[in-house]
């Protein structure tokens, strides 16, 4: 098919939400669009969880509330830390770990406009971050789950993951 014939249909089809930014041809025998997969942009919301919401959590233990300096103390520490391991299981159930640092590109916060802030959520208590992550050829990459966890660790508070929004899948 020719692409602008392509272009044509899909535009007819597509919401006016979902922009067609630029077409391109792909070889029928060539490597799979998964492993073309250079980088990927999200965007995420993280806020403390209430006190006695996470497992484990004693009775009457509320976690310490964040600073806006802790939360840029967190995000500065995380992108300074030579490695970022994580443990998880392979397909077949076995433990394993690997250093995710290589393929965490750039992580800051960013603004939420008025009517996207989290109802009854302290300023103080949350936050809105983009990430941008490099891909690998296997697929591997850094996902907003992640980055909760290594922030949940650095400032000692448990921390929920609101909405999350993949932006960009960079071939």
């Amino acid at each position: 098919l020719e692409l602008e014939v392509v272009r044509r249909q899909l535009h007819a089809q597509l919401p006016a939400e979902l922009p067609l930014l630029s077409l391109a041809a792909v070889p029928v025998f060539g490597p799979s669009l998964s492993q073309e997969l250079l980088k990927a942009r999200w965007r995420f919301d993280l806020w403390l969880q209430p006190a006695g919401a996470s497992a484990g959590a004693s009775a009457g233990a509320v976690p310490p509330v964040p600073s806006a300096l802790a939360w840029d103390a967190a995000l500065a520490d995380l992108l300074a830390a030579e490695t970022l391991i994580w443990s998880d299981t392979d397909k077949k159930g076995r433990p394993r770990q690997r250093d995710c640092r290589p393929y965490l590109l750039q992580l800051e916060p960013v603004s939420a406009a008025a009517e996207e802030r989290l109802a009854g959520v302290p300023a103080a208590q949350r936050i809105r971050l983009e990430l941008e992550a490099a891909i690998d050829l296997q697929g591997r990459s850094l996902r907003p789950e992640q980055l909760q966890h290594w922030l949940a660790e650095r400032l000692a508070s448990p921390l929920q993951l609101g909405r999350v929004e993949r932006r960009l899948l960079q071939l």
